[in-house]
């Protein structure tokens, strides 16, 4: 069975052959599969957004061979970590 990240990557490259902008924005900050599968999982992208840092244009630079924008789930701080994981508790 594919994953939610194949299909999301799928449509997105769909919508990307009819339209002039797609992006795509990798929202699983546990498992990062997109990011893997497109190969950015060291790039900055998501976590570095939420955490107000800024993000120079490669950020959104489009994988080899697609037309579409995905901006990565990008390297969690460690002060973002012990912030969520007090949430959870």
């Amino acid at each position: 069975p594919e994953s939610k990240s194949t299909v999301a990557l799928n449509l997105a490259i769909a919508i990307g052959e009819l339209v002039e902008r797609v992006l795509l924005i990798d929202g699983d900050c546990e498992a990062k599969r997109l990011s893997a599968d497109i190969g950015s999982l060291t790039k900055p992208g998501l976590e570095e957004v939420l955490n107000l840092q800024k993000l120079d244009a490669q950020a959104l630079a489009p994988p080899p061979g697609l037309k579409i924008d995905v901006l990565p789930n990008g390297q969690r701080s460690e002060a973002a970590t012990k912030q969520r994981h007090h949430q959870t508790e």
